[in-house]
């Protein structure tokens, strides 16, 4: 079995600070493997300045890359767009991380706090643009 290069990452310079990304090739597989890498990179780079901080920008979907990039996270922020195939997208990805352990545990604590505020559907609240 021949190993192959399945992406490259990188870091780069931004006026708001340090960017870790990445690019996986046409056609790989390995894009949850690519995820966990610049995951590690970001944290080694916040230790190294002493932030307590690292913000992940994860995929859409459910899969793999989404199950990398919430794992260990402390908090999350899930975007949909306000259609029934949004809040059905949403559904699933909400199922995803209540299967993830650090991150099941504190999506059950913010659906407890903000259960009262959002007309039943815990979790979940609106913003609008102006």
């Amino acid at each position: 079995m021949v190993r192959q290069q399945e992406g490259n990452w990188f870091q780069s310079d931004t006026p708001y600070g340090k960017l870790f990304h990445a690019e996986l090739f046409p056609g790989r597989e390995n894009s949850g493997k690519l995820v966990t890498l610049i995951k590690q990179q970001a944290r080694l780079y916040a230790e190294d300045i002493r932030s307590g901080c690292v913000i992940i920008d994860g995929p859409p979907g459910i899969g793999c890359p989404v199950i990398s990039a919430c794992a260990g996270t402390d908090l999350g922020l899930i975007v949909t767009e306000p259609s029934l195939m949004g809040l059905h997208d949403l559904k699933r990805v909400l199922g995803t991380l209540a299967s993830l352990p650090r991150a099941g545990s504190n999506l059950h604590q913010q659906n407890r706090y903000l259960s009262g505020r959002n007309k039943g559907n815990p979790g979940i609240c609106c913003i609008r643009g102006h």
